[in-house]
């Protein structure tokens, strides 16, 4: 009776997997006709089978090529109705101007009868199916698209928002500007804003960049930080951000407005840097706020402890040791003589010195 019974099972499984032979399609679906080069545009492949297409798998996997790039967004699998369908959305981002026709394949892996059957009744992982599929090469539907060169090369639609401080500082104290632009398009066009200004020693890091990617493209923010150092008033002077609008067809600019700075009068050297030279122990803490490079703006304190030296250079090193940031030990290099530590400053400004420990290596051989 057991043997006659597993016959039986086998039989109605055979049966339920001979009945029909599952058919599919294929279809494109493209969001626009005409796109820029560098605009992300939205694409979905659609598989739609009439019924739940299990001896199926599917091998579709666009690449990238020199005229254009695929960006995998979502793919997805489900029954809708006893139906399945895979879903396959993208973004394509051409890359030069041209008349674009992509025509992409895929690989359908038909699982055979004899297999299901034969790995059902010898308990075979399903990983094995994949050896004995009968494969079929398709082409997909045609997806056409007109690309154009933009009239400036950041494009999209954007907002400007410019933090600043009070336009009152103290003598070698940081006046910081943030400037963000939100909105969408093609962030990697944006250009790093570069703030000259006389007698002002001018800190900044690598924009900050906060960025989604949907259907609709590239959406965030771009953020930029400065902090702006100087003993006597200065001017940080306008700058524009031209783009291209998608949205009106037209060049657009964000406008960042001077902005004249106030300096309070500076304390003199004597008084920041050497308490004096008899005494056998200061002890003098100043507040710094200061623009740390790698992590943003922090508000800091700098504490000095020293004994009696024998020396201005010895007293001197002995301050830089105990500095604990890269951009405090910056801001007593400038108060101490920015002439002389012209080098050393550049150099930690470019990104070339980025370590503490090396910076100090640097000023103590220069002093020394």
């Amino acid at each position: 009776m057991k043997r006659n019974l597993g016959r039986f099972v086998f039989t109605l499984l055979f049966l339920s997997l001979s009945v029909g032979a599952s058919t599919y399609k294929w279809s494109a679906f493209v969001a626009k006709e005409k796109a820029y080069v560098g605009e992300a545009v939205y694409v979905k492949y659609l598989c739609e089978f009439d019924d739940n297409g299990e001896l199926y798998i599917i091998d579709f996997k666009p690449q990238s090529t020199d005229l254009y790039d695929f960006t995998l967004l979502t793919k997805s699998e489900k029954l809708l109705d006893g139906k399945r369908i895979n879903s396959y959305e993208y973004i394509l981002e051409p890359k030069a101007a041209q008349n674009l026709q992509i025509t992409l394949e895929a690989t359908m892996k038909k699982t055979s009868i004899e297999s299901i059957v034969d790995n059902t009744t010898n308990h075979y992982d399903d990983t094995k199916f994949d050896s004995i599929h009968q494969k079929t090469v398709l082409k997909m539907q045609m997806i056409s698209l007109e690309v154009l060169d933009a009239p400036k090369k950041l494009f999209g639609n954007f907002t400007l928002q410019v933090k600043k401080d009070e336009p009152s500082v103290k003598a070698y104290e940081p006046y910081h500007l943030d400037v963000t632009l939100i909105g969408k398009g093609n962030f990697d066009a944006i250009k790093s804003l570069d703030f000259d200004v006389k007698n002002v020693k001018v800190f900044t890091q690598e924009p900050i960049k906060k960025i989604d990617l949907d259907k609709d493209g590239y959406k965030g923010e771009w953020t930029q930080k400065f902090a702006f150092i100087s003993s006597g008033d200065f001017t940080i002077p306008a700058k524009k951000i031209q783009y291209f609008n998608t949205l009106t067809q037209s060049v657009e600019s964000l406008q960042i407005d001077s902005i004249d700075v106030k300096v309070q009068k500076a304390y003199k050297k004597a008084e920041l840097l050497d308490k004096g030279e008899d005494e056998f122990v200061f002890d003098v803490t100043y507040v710094y706020y200061f623009l740390t490079l790698l992590s943003g703006f922090l508000v800091g304190k700098i504490n000095f402890t020293a004994q009696k030296l024998s020396s201005e250079n010895e007293k001197f090193i002995s301050k830089v040791k105990a500095v604990s940031s890269l951009d405090a030990l910056c801001i007593l290099l400038i108060l101490n003589d920015e002439k002389k530590f012209h080098n050393i400053l550049s150099r930690i400004d470019s990104g070339e010195v980025r370590s503490l420990k090396e910076a100090k290596k640097l000023i103590i051989k220069s002093v020394q």
